[in-house]
């Protein structure tokens, strides 16, 4: 019963840190009433209460992420505001990432435990070591939404970069699916010698994935201030431009004012001579 109470705990706090990164980057909290608080708060209880209660069953159920996923897009599109695609985008790719962390976690301590990790993590476990794998998992997860909440990324500039996050999420879940079978036929066959190798793989696709994601997301960046400089560069030219050219009228109005008071002064002479 503590255990299943811990998994809950757990599952609790990785629903909250979604919150927590939807509202530092897509969500307009300022602008949050009553019913958005109580959507809000009934998705983090009701979620992690159900996915930490299943938890406890099984390390991981591909029904119970697919309902977890669309209860709280569900959630996040009843919330008023912008950027509804973006959210779901958001939601689903942070549940992916956490659950393919927890794949890697899963397979590191099966290299420690080999065939006591079925009855120790997998199935029906209740154990503390499971417990700790969850845990770790969401700590390092905490730290990479604290720095990107920190950033403090303009909506519209996450908007631009909506199809690069739906690209990666959609490897994303093809990668949980590819590593969901991996890790049910380590299970079931008693092939957990491979999960070293199996583990590598998946963190090294990972890491190529947002690799390249942060690479393009970076020239994509690049790109942007090179054209704004150059908008800068365009728009002091045409400045300067137009500033030479009021000079140029402003010495041509001068030079006419000097030659109509000399004519002015001639003018004055002429009649002082007749006078």
């Amino acid at each position: 019963m503590v255990i299943k109470a811990l998994l809950m705990g757990i599952s609790l706090f990785e629903v909250g840190m979604l919150y927590w990164l939807l509202c530092g980057t897509v969500l307009e909290k300022q602008y949050f009433c009553k019913r958005e608080w109580v959507i809000l708060c009934a998705n983090i209880v009701g979620t992690g209460i159900d996915v930490g209660g299943n938890r406890s069953l099984i390390f991981f159920s591909q029904f119970a992420f697919i309902v977890c996923v669309a209860v709280t897009c569900i959630c996040v599109l009843l919330i008023s505001g912008q950027y509804k695609f973006l959210r779901i985008i958001t939601v689903i790719l942070y549940y992916a990432l956490v659950a393919l962390l927890d794949f890697f976690a899963a397979f590191v301590s099966m290299i420690v435990l080999r065939h006591e990790f079925k009855n120790v993590v997998y199935l029906y476990a209740n154990s503390i070591m499971e417990c700790i794998l969850f845990f770790c998992v969401r700590l390092i997860v905490a730290c990479c939404v604290y720095q990107i909440v920190r950033l403090k990324f303009e909506k519209a500039y996450i908007r631009e970069f909506q199809n690069l996050l739906l690209a990666i999420t959609i490897i994303m879940c093809f990668m949980l699916k590819y590593y969901q079978i991996a890790i049910v036929n380590m299970m079931f066959e008693g092939r957990e010698q491979e999960a070293g190798t199996t583990g590598l793989s998946l963190i090294g696709v990972l890491l190529i994935t947002l690799f390249t994601g942060i690479v393009f997301l970076k020239n994509k960046t690049l790109e942007k201030e090179k054209e704004l400089l150059i908008m800068r560069d365009t728009m002091v030219t045409q400045k300067y431009t137009e500033l030479e050219k009021a000079m140029e009228k402003n010495r041509q109005l001068s030079h006419d004012l000097k030659n109509h008071i000399l004519v002015l002064k001639h003018f004055k002479m002429e009649r002082i001579m007749k006078g």
